[in-house]
């Protein structure tokens, strides 16, 4: 089996994305938001990683393209089934993100999206992770985007009161994963699962067996992006305490799933 390594990655908080340097004007005026924010992060992504076409374009979405799906509503119910826009229509869909992507990039490769809620974009990763551990892929580009309306704010406030609209977050992240490492200190994706409903014991029993140095614990009530914010934070802390620390485990907590991740220092040689 071969390892999987994170060489590169990219995210935005709450941050409009300046595309022109990757798209035409023309191109960027036609993207909603989070168009903007994934061309941007995935662009950016694949930069610092040496690659120009990835083997595959797997991404995670909870709720896709919420903008634009809310504009094609609002003009179907003012205007019934006549003068609706096609554009509208055509970014409403869940998987415009990785179409356009892989579009942009020329990449007519594996092209995939996951829709699982808070746990998105560990089962984006999870797909890559098995298909570069199996050899079926060389490297992927792994994505995970989602953005916030006003309408849904003040959903997820009614189900977590508790929250201000405002504290809600909303992110975009992308990170290449690839067989080989890259730079000084590597960090291997060494073991990805997602627990469905799991009682308490069994949660806290392989949450043990990850034997991690350090936990970081997120919930996807703030931010439907919380496992790659969570990914994004460990790899930071990876990085920077390399001499102190070789494991980090990124555990979320989404409705009744759990995601573990395990990130660890490699060797730069890979062995």
């Amino acid at each position: 089996m071969n390892k999987c390594y994170i060489i590169s990655g990219s995210c935005l908080h709450d941050e409009e994305a300046d595309v022109r340097k990757y798209v035409t004007p023309g191109e960027a005026r036609r993207m909603c938001r989070i168009l903007k924010r994934a061309v941007y992060t995935s662009f950016e992504a694949l930069r610092h990683s040496g690659i120009e076409c990835p083997d595959a374009i797997i991404t995670g979405t909870a709720m896709g393209c919420m903008e634009n799906s809310e504009k094609f509503l609002t003009d179907i119910c003012r205007n019934g089934e006549q003068l609706l826009k096609p554009t509208l229509f055509m970014q409403s869909t869940h998987n415009t993100i990785a179409s356009m992507t892989g579009i942009l990039l020329k990449c007519h490769g594996y092209n995939m999206t996951y829709s699982q809620g808070g746990v998105s974009f560990t089962s984006a990763l999870l797909d890559a992770w098995l298909q570069i551990r199996a050899g079926e892929i060389n490297n992927a580009l792994v994505g995970c985007h989602d953005e916030l309306t006003d309408a849904i704010r003040k959903i997820r406030h009614a189900a977590h009161p508790e929250i201000a609209p405002s504290d809600f977050r909303e992110a975009s992240a992308a990170f290449m994963l690839a067989s080989e490492p890259l730079g000084d200190k590597p960090i291997e994706v060494e073991k990805v699962i997602i627990l469905h409903s799991p009682d308490p014991k069994k949660l806290e029993s392989a949450i043990t067996s990850m034997n991690s140095n350090v936990i970081f614990n997120s919930d996807d009530s703030y931010c439907t992006d919380a496992d790659a914010e969570g990914i994004c934070s460990a790899l930071e802390t990876l990085s920077a305490q390399a001499n102190y620390m070789e494991s980090a485990l990124v555990v979320t907590r989404a409705g009744n799933s759990v995601s573990l991740i395990k990130l660890t220092l490699a060797s730069p040689c890979g062995c």
